[in-house]
């Protein structure tokens, strides 16, 4: 019995594992900069209801409507922290997922059976 050879079904297997894993680690990443962008774009503009008062004789917003608008700000805070940690976690496992399906020679069970019968056709015709 022979070490099965690169072209073997398994190859394809684990190259197929691979591009999904790598697929699933750009998503991550890809949320990471979209959550990047959107929050650089959130702490360079005002916050609605709170920008500065454009003429000078204006009243001030309401009480209500600075209660409103921070709300609304803590609001977009908390889903940016979701997103990061979706993406974070999105990432991760699509590192993870790639380097498992990385060939391993010693944990692969067609080849850990080919390299024991080899072993034991060895020992066997050392014995004779």
């Amino acid at each position: 019995m022979s070490v099965p050879n690169s072209r073997s079904p398994q190859s394809h297997a684990d190259l197929s594992c691979r591009l999904v894993a790598l697929l699933v680690f750009l998503l991550g990443v890809g949320i990471l900069v979209f959550v990047f962008v959107t929050a650089l774009h959130l702490f360079q503009s005002p916050v609605p209801g709170l920008e500065p008062l454009q003429t000078p004789g204006a009243p001030p917003p309401a009480a209500a409507n600075i209660g409103v608008s921070l709300a609304g700000f803590a609001r977009e805070l908390l889903l940016l922290g979701v997103m990061t940690l979706a993406g974070s976690l999105l990432a991760n496992k699509g590192a993870h997922l790639y380097f498992s399906s990385v060939y391993q020679p010693g944990l692969s069970p067609a080849h850990s059976e080919a390299v024991k019968a080899e072993t034991l056709k060895a020992e066997t015709v050392k014995a004779d």
